[in-house]
């Protein structure tokens, strides 16, 4: 899929695959760099720098520790994984591995398995929150 868009940009990707695969590698990478559970963490999208891919940080769902990652080469984006990216340059939406996951089904033709994706806008989604769609 040449022209695979992530949610709420307007140009496409230059490597779809290669980035959303990275970005599933890389919420491994942050699980054990973070010392968090990968259930745990999400990805937020940065501004891309011009004819780049959107960097992004996988972080916490309180947003209190994360990692920042190239989009472009997909591994840290700093030598020391404790600097992050400015918040003015993320997107206040958050997605779960599983929705990444969604995005990589899309992009081989097998559509999204469960409806829509939509961003997770707050940090109060628990296992045990009754309109948890993985139930």
């Amino acid at each position: 899929m040449a022209d695979f868009r992530l949610p709420g940009f307007d140009k496409p990707l230059t490597s779809p695959d290669f980035y959303v695969t990275g970005v599933l590698r890389n919420f491994r990478e942050a699980s054990q760099a973070l010392g968090f559970a990968v259930e745990t963490l999400v990805v937020r999208l940065a501004t891309p720098e011009e004819g780049k891919d959107p960097d992004y940080q996988i972080e916490t769902l309180d947003g209190e520790d994360g990692a920042a990652f190239s989009g472009e080469r997909q591994d840290f984006l700093h030598d020391d994984i404790t600097v992050r990216i400015e918040e003015d340059r993320l997107q206040d939406q958050a997605y779960t591995a599983e929705q990444v996951k969604d995005w990589l089904n899309t992009l081989n033709g097998e559509g999204t398995g469960g409806g829509p994706v939509g961003a997770i806008l707050s940090d109060r989604w628990t296992d045990s929150d009754a309109s948890d769609p993985r139930d």
